[in-house]
């Protein structure tokens, strides 16, 4: 299974999810849409609500990634309504 096919599976679940929680949910949002404290990183979904907003990257078990992905879960630091989620994709999971 493909990449791409992997985190259409992951988007399939998690979107009704999060809607269903009282998110607004923007899948591959624009660099516009993105909190300027996340300086260029343009992640996969952006879910919004009156309480917390979600910034949530689908990343596969991978060494590079998680340093990368341990980069930007620091500039969440001081962001109280801003919250950062990393779903791992499985790819035997996904089928």
């Amino acid at each position: 299974m493909s990449i791409e096919t992997i985190e259409s599976v992951v988007l399939e679940r998690l979107v009704p999810d999060l809607q269903s929680q009282g998110y607004d949910v923007f899948v591959h949002p624009s660099k516009q849409m993105v909190p300027p404290f996340l300086k260029g990183f343009v992640p996969d979904v952006i879910a919004l609500r009156d309480d917390r907003n979600l910034v949530i990257e689908i990343k596969h078990r991978r060494a590079a990634a998680e340093k990368v992905l341990k980069d930007v879960a620091k500039r969440f630091e001081g962001q109280d309504r801003w919250e950062f989620r990393i779903v791992w994709a499985n790819p035997e999971e996904a089928q």
